[in-house]
């Protein structure tokens, strides 16, 4: 090769380089930009409480919500949860419930599923306690969503309350708090939100006795990457990685050509 044409390709090379590190600058700040989104949306949950999926989501209208708590056993906290349609034309569909608990030890999602969480219209009598599932808490569309969707009558119908009922292994944990909400559909199929909360110091709440059997006790779940987050937290993982190989080689060749 001539030194002509080497110089050539030279300034060739040292011309293009800002081009190429523009652009591997874009690609780099893109792929850290997504990486850093996935990775905040591990845990499933903002400040508040509530699932980040449902951040969005407007106030249901016409609706009350209220939790109780108390300790059974001196072993668990038990939750009541009732949610009241007061709208005189439309039912309530429920579709998501998540609950998220904050003690001095304990804090995360409950882990809910038929063998803890149970819902009736009539909560005083026994025998109607009804297992519910759901999905585990995590960060796809489909988690913290029951197997179908439950449903509170008119306002002023036998079935216009809806209660919920589950315990907690979180006793003796000083004060606890728990958020519950709740993803409920209107009759256009938009999604609303509905929030209560409640707090126990469990270290001086006397004990009761259920009055009947109750579920199992759920646990308070540690939230992980659903396998699509994670395939695509690889992907973009390598994304960096390559990049800043290629800006680091490209600075090398730049370098070299300016001897």
């Amino acid at each position: 090769m001539s030194a002509k044409r080497s110089r050539k390709i030279s300034k060739l090379i040292i011309a293009l380089l800002p081009v190429a590190f523009l652009s591997i600058i874009g690609i780099v700040v893109l792929a850290i930009v997504s990486v850093v989104s996935i990775a905040q949306s591990e845990l499933p949950a903002e400040q508040n409480g509530i699932p980040s999926s449902w951040r969005n989501y407007e106030e249901a209208p016409n609706v009350e919500s209220k939790v109780t708590a108390r300790i059974l056993n001196d072993k668990y906290i038990q939750y009541i949860a009732s949610l009241k349609n007061n709208s005189d034309s439309e039912e309530l569909a429920i579709s998501y419930l998540a609950s998220y608990i904050n003690g001095n030890e304990n804090s995360g999602f409950v882990s809910l599923s038929s063998d803890s969480l149970e819902y009736t219209y009539e909560p005083d009598r026994a025998n109607s306690w009804t297992p519910v599932s759901i999905s585990a808490p995590g960060i796809a569309s489909g988690d913290f969503k029951f197997d179908y969707d439950l449903y509170a009558g008119h306002s002023g119908t036998k079935t216009d309350t809806i209660y919920f009922r589950f315990n907690v292994n979180a006793a003796k944990d000083g004060v606890v708090d728990n958020i519950i909400s709740y993803v409920t559909k209107d009759s256009a199929g938009a999604d609303r939100l509905i929030t209560s909360s409640v707090s126990i110091d469990t270290d001086t709440e006397a004990a009761s006795e259920p009055s009947s059997q109750v579920a199992s006790w759920a646990t308070i779940s540690t939230i992980k990457f659903d396998e699509a987050s994670k395939s695509s937290l690889s992907s973009n993982v390598i994304i960096v990685i390559s990049a800043i190989g290629v800006f680091a080689l490209g600075i090398a060749i730049y370098l070299v050509c300016r001897m």
